[in-house]
């Protein structure tokens, strides 16, 4: 038996923020040394550096770093909304589909699209998500999404307690009045920014999989992965193959050798999540029968 627990889209997801904080700390506390004259230009690095003001300097650009971290947070949503939408597709209703695809590049509108579609969202992570957005649009853009709805803010303000408690002290009022004055975020804010789009796309993760078809979405992931290093010379179907041929050779080990590659498309063996979405045993019972070519004939039907 194989399920999915989670899908490509969010692994590409945390593959971008996973470590966004780990990476703003390392950046602050080269900054902190600077601006306290514990760190200098090394005569190795070859670029040019004499602030009039070292303090000023490193405090610009623990601001500028801050920002950055609402840039990152705002692409990474907008780019798992965007994978989901693509093959190896895990939006499969076709009205929701259609909406996706109708959002075009605008992060507001997909992540709108995610809220009508997608059900028991959290009304708080979702108010948050959306101040990242437009905040990220005042610090570094000049949209007219920079501001969030009455509703949002009356649910950051509303929920302030269980706010402080999730994100580990985070003040929601304190939040507001920055993001009110276009400032900065602070590492607190930025850090509880990044751990909202995290707890946002578990929730849109499991969600999608909940309804998600998981033999179409492994089709999906296999003729990705025959399809990836294709160098357009030659025929494609060929080329795929003899990608199949690698594991659906007719050896001993062939069984095992199907399984593993299941697994790497990131199958498990068990519902960790309890959400369901199970490989039929008799589709995995083709999958063993069949040759290179019948698998190549079930990927490109």
């Amino acid at each position: 038996m194989f399920f999915v627990n989670t899908t490509e889209a969010r692994k590409r997801f945390k593959d971008l923020l996973g470590q966004a904080n780990h990476f703003l700390i390392t950046i602050l506390i080269g900054l902190d040394g600077v601006e306290k004259g514990l760190v200098d230009r090394d005569a190795a690095f070859h670029a040019a550096w004499n602030p009039r003001d070292v303090q000023a300097s490193a405090r610009r650009s623990r601001d500028f770093a801050l920002d950055l971290a609402l840039v990152r947070v705002v692409d990474s949503l907008d780019a798992y909304m965007s994978w989901c939408h693509r093959k190896p597709a895990v939006i499969q209703e076709s009205r929701f589909c259609d909406e996706i695809g109708l959002a075009g590049n605008k992060v507001w509108f997909k992540l709108d699209t995610f809220q009508r579609n997608i059900a028991r969202i959290d009304p708080t992570i979702l108010s948050l998500n959306r101040l990242a957005i437009a905040w990220r649009n005042r610090r570094v853009h000049s949209l007219s999404e920079n501001d969030i709805s009455p509703d949002d803010r009356s649910t950051l303000q509303s929920q302030a307690p269980s706010i402080f408690e999730q994100f580990r002290g985070l003040d929601s009022g304190k939040l507001l009045e920055r993001f009110d004055h276009s400032k900065a975020p602070t590492f607190k804010e930025a850090a509880s920014l990044i751990a909202g789009a995290h707890n946002l796309v578990q929730h849109f993760d499991r969600e999608l999989i909940r309804s998600l078809d998981p033999v179409i979405y492994l089709k999906e992931l296999i003729g990705t992965d025959f399809r990836s290093d294709w160098s357009q010379r030659g025929s494609l179907r060929d080329h795929m193959r003899r990608r199949a041929a690698r594991v659906w050779r007719p050896e001993a080990g062939k069984q095992q050798r199907i399984e593993n590659f299941i697994r790497s498309l990131g199958f498990s063996p068990i519902d960790s999540e309890r959400l369901g979405a199970q490989i039929p045993v008799t589709v995995i019972g083709d999958f063993l029968a069949w040759s290179p070519d019948e698998l190549v004939g079930f990927v490109n039907q």
